[in-house]
């Protein structure tokens, strides 16, 4: 209703849904909300849109020390979901539509991530695919099941063992994909014209199955091979093995800035260690009074206004009152300011 009848989405009028996303990075899985775009489109030199949550707990393990980001989504995928993914391939009118700050700004990430999908093979699964606008349909197809046997030697995976017999011939899904060879419906109109040429390729390519050539979008039409299936006869080494494969073979290169964050500043290990020796320190000096300061926090009558504005003042107040009149800080604090204060930085 808002982007069809009002023309809006629904954020910018204050509607913001619960729908459900996670980016998993690193080995940790952040939600994805509308608020936390920002913050995440960063992540992961290869993003991946996996339809399945449980492929992604499988391979989380395999990929959090390379740098590569998953992000799963209920149903059909949800609105953030897909707006991250598009985030992260630096999508000029996601931002516009999701980073805006109302002032005609939008911002992008610093550095541009590989944007892929992985979901079922089946007319459900290619449909995500498309909808995460800009991504390279890594898999599950036909041709996937050669390509993971390829890489795992006899493990000899074949398309008649995997496929389950489903008639998808009257999904709304299936139907916006012969659209595209027809050259009409919302699915073909919402393409761009290379992305048209692209789909209605791959859709026509042709495999061996049951001793006879289809073409795929025939093939989608009465059958399906689930991740979850392949996932269990390959089992996950086996279906890393591939996904890593098949992420080199596509892109060579990555820009490993989107997964190694480096400092501007850094520490010698001396500077370490004088930090942990002043911590410890100043813990000792205002131990008694940080104590009273909790004790008092500990009843307090009513509602605090602004708990910065409150956090701000005892700390000011354990500062001046207590640090900064301990004659061994009050001593520290002077060697420091007479080596800042040291043009040539050396000491004497």
């Amino acid at each position: 209703m808002c982007e069809k009848f009002y023309g809006v989405k629904r954020h910018e009028i204050g509607i913001f849904p619960n729908d459900r996303a996670t980016m998993t990075f690193i080995g940790q899985e952040h939600a994805v909300s509308f608020h936390s775009l920002p913050q995440l489109m960063h992540n992961g030199t290869d993003i991946v849109f996996v339809e399945k949550q449980s492929t992604v707990t499988l391979m989380s393990p395999y990929t959090e020390t390379v740098g590569i980001s998953f992000i799963d989504s209920e149903g059909f995928g949800s609105e953030y979901g897909i707006a991250l993914a598009r985030l992260c391939d630096m999508q000029t009118r996601c931002a516009y539509e999701y980073t805006s700050a109302g002032n005609g700004k939008y911002y992008f990430p610093k550095h541009r991530g590989h944007l892929a999908n992985i979901t079922d093979c089946d007319v459900s699964g290619v449909a995500i695919g498309i909808k995460v606008n800009g991504s390279n349909r890594l898999g599950l197809d036909l041709g996937s099941i050669e390509e993971i046997n390829n890489v795992n030697p006899g493990l000899d995976l074949t398309i008649e063992d995997l496929q389950e017999d489903i008639d998808t011939s009257r999904n709304t899904h299936y139907l916006g994909l012969l659209g595209i060879f027809k050259g009409k419906g919302k699915l073909h109109d919402s393409l761009t014209e290379s992305e048209r040429y692209h789909y209605k390729y791959y859709l026509s390519k042709r495999f061996e199955v049951d001793g006879e050539e289809i073409r795929f979008i025939d093939w989608l039409a009465n059958h399906r091979i689930e991740l979850d299936t392949v996932l269990a006869v390959a089992e996950p080494e086996g279906f890393w093995n591939w996904l890593k494969r098949k992420l080199v073979s596509v892109w060579p290169e990555r820009n490993y800035n989107r997964a190694i964050f480096l400092n501007d500043s850094l520490n010698t290990p001396t500077m370490d260690k004088f930090i942990e020796w002043h911590q410890n320190l100043t813990r000792s000096v205002i131990a008694d009074k940080v104590k009273e300061k909790k004790d008092h926090l500990s009843k307090v009558e009513g509602l605090y206004d602004d708990i910065e504005s409150e956090q701000e003042n005892i700390e000011d107040n354990i500062i001046n009152n207590t640090l900064l009149t301990n004659e061994q800080v009050q001593n520290v604090d002077l060697a420091l300011e007479g080596i800042m204060s040291n043009d040539d930085g050396k000491t004497n």
